[in-house]
């Protein structure tokens, strides 16, 4: 799964890494964005790319009210051209959640263990994300998103064995084309090893949200 990341990244690198046109939303500095948090995505309006601001739980625009709970955080590569949450999303609803890094927990006999996953090189990484957008009928709209997750690669199962589907620099025009056929992606998403990741422990600071600032990525010796 993918229940914690970080984006830290300046406006203009985001902007940079991902060939963003309009700017909707200007995102803070954060170093553990939950679950049911304000998150970046960028999203494809007509032919050009946008930053905006999405709602980290996606919330179906058929539901007929939104509950006080988080809504859905996670989708599955596997089944997202099924499940009626978000069959309709991956067919004209993607975007791209920009994120330095991403937090897993590894499961130990007595304990479990923090791990900061990034790209090797420091670059923004592209979460693949869906989006929806509800309505309450009078106007008012809840924009909404879910990270996409895959089942872990060789380097990444010693940690957890689900991780977010990275969609790789050369690919993201596809996956954000409302146009590209579901079938094309879920072939390319599927068969991804991420090569340029590495993973290293971390402060059990990370473990409350309430934590926010840049112990939580120093390496930790456990």
């Amino acid at each position: 799964m993918c229940g914690r990341f970080i984006l830290i990244s300046d406006l203009s690198d985001l902007c940079g890494s991902f060939n963003i046109d309009d700017v909707e939303f200007l995102p803070e500095e954060n170093y553990n964005i939950t679950p049911g948090s304000t998150v970046s995505a960028v999203i494809a309006h007509q032919g050009r790319r946008v930053l905006r601001a999405c709602l980290w739980g996606l919330v179906p625009h058929w539901s007929k009210k939104i509950s006080g709970r988080v809504g859905l955080i996670n989708a599955r590569v596997e089944t997202i051209h099924e499940k009626p949450s978000f069959r309709s999303s991956f067919k004209k609803k993607r975007c791209l959640i920009p994120a330095d890094g991403y937090y897993e927990w590894r499961l130990g006999k007595t304990k479990k263990t923090p791990f900061f996953i990034r790209s090797a090189s420091k670059e923004p990484l592209g979460l693949a994300g869906l989006y929806d957008v509800w309505s309450d009928g009078e106007g008012r709209e809840r924009w909404t998103c879910a990270i996409v997750t895959m089942e872990a690669d060789s380097r990444m199962q010693p940690i957890h064995n689900r991780m977010p589907v990275i969609v790789a620099p050369e690919d993201r025009r596809l996956w954000l084309d409302p146009e590209t056929e579901s079938e094309v992606l879920r072939g390319m998403l599927m068969s991804r090893e991420n090569e340029e990741l590495e993973a290293y422990p971390v402060s059990t600071l990370v473990n409350s949200p309430r934590n926010n600032d840049p112990r939580l990525i120093e390496r930790a010796s456990h």
